[in-house]
């Protein structure tokens, strides 16, 4: 399914790494790479003009950058999405695997040649994931008590947040729910997990990739601010 790569879009907040990934790409002669520095100029130039491939960095500062692969995404089309990503923990990888991108790269791995290699696979319609995504994703599926196989997806949408927020008021002001509904909530993740204190409930929304440390801030990896009103909360 080869094709002429014309024109790739990179979605990448950082403008250090701008030259670096120009560089990586350089191999692909007369093709026109356009930046895009947040969801916004992303938006704006993907509407401008169509690209053959666009790469994806998956945390942006403006939004969660995997919410943007379905409006990118081809159906079975160009333009292909390259995941362009620092963070490889399973959560990532859970949502990249379970997505319509077709490679994902991890940023800054052993291989300089993984974005090359990438863009050469998605080209014959191939998928492509570097070295230490593979990795990670086959530890994943191994794993009897994954947690794929015990939350539902609206509980993983919402784990990020209890390792975001220190107190149970500011959690239920910043979602729209009463405290004891947080604590309720809490306390079935909790349940479903085989957690037995709140702390090892941080530490596993930390350690999974559903809430990053920032300089600033501890963040969920998906912003519910606030709950859609048709969100269910466990016992309400």
């Amino acid at each position: 399914m080869n094709f002429e790569l014309k024109d790739i879009l990179v979605v990448e907040d950082r403008e250090s790494m701008h030259d670096t990934i120009k560089s990586k790409l350089r191999k692909f002669r007369g093709v026109t790479i356009r930046f895009a520095k947040n969801s916004t100029e992303a938006r704006t130039q993907f509407d401008a003009k169509r690209p053959d491939i666009v790469t994806l960095d998956s945390d942006l500062e403006d939004c969660d950058g995997l919410h943007l692969i379905d409006k990118f995404a081809g159906n079975g089309s160009r333009p292909w999405v390259i995941v362009y990503s620092g963070f490889v923990d399973p959560f990532n990888v859970y949502r990249v695997k379970n997505s319509r991108a077709m490679a994902f790269v991890e940023k800054h791995g052993d291989n300089p040649g993984d974005l090359r290699e990438a863009v050469d696979s998605v080209m014959r319609g191939r998928q492509y994931y570097s070295e230490r995504v593979e990795i990670a994703w086959k530890r994943f599926i191994k794993d009897d008590n994954r947690f794929s196989k015990m939350l539902s997806e609206r509980e993983m949408e919402i784990l990020g947040e209890f390792g975001s927020e220190p107190s149970d008021d500011l959690l239920a002001q910043r979602l729209g729910r009463s405290v004891d509904t947080i604590k309720k909530h809490r306390q079935h993740l909790m349940d479903k997990l085989n957690l037995h204190t709140a702390a090892y409930l941080v530490n596993y929304a930390f350690a999974n990739g559903f809430t990053r440390p920032t300089p600033w801030a501890a963040q969920p990896v998906r912003p519910v601010v606030p709950l859609s009103a048709n969100y269910r909360f466990y016992g309400e």
